[in-house]
């Protein structure tokens, strides 16, 4: 099952690299100093939108996961190409623990 096209891996960087996800090989890589440190532009529709974010929000473990492994990665199942932005899928992991949304990719 390692070697199957549809395994995914999750790694902890050094801190030299922001969080990202590597289609060569399937990995999204966390970098420690990004978690409740960085933040990012939240805001809904039209605050982010008109007023370009209404406020900040921290980014945590899992938002980081969903939006690396998820969000990039997900396109890749099934022999597609990873998806280009993934605050997509960020964004329904904040929904669902009553975060506030990213506006856009600010890292």
């Amino acid at each position: 099952m390692v070697a199957d096209k549809n395994t995914f891996y999750v790694e902890f960087g050094s801190g030299d690299r922001v969080s990202h996800f590597d289609p060569d090989t399937r990995t999204a890589t966390i970098n420690p100093l990004d978690i409740d440190r960085k933040r990012y532009i939240s805001g809904g529709f039209l605050g982010c939108f008109f007023l370009g974010g209404s406020g900040t929000a921290k980014f945590s473990t899992p938002s980081i996961l969903v939006h690396e492994l998820i969000g990039h990665g997900s396109g890749m199942v099934g022999g597609g190409k990873p998806y280009q932005s993934g605050i997509w899928a960020e964004n329904e992991y904040h929904n669902a623990v009553g975060e506030p949304q990213r506006c856009f990719e600010n890292r």
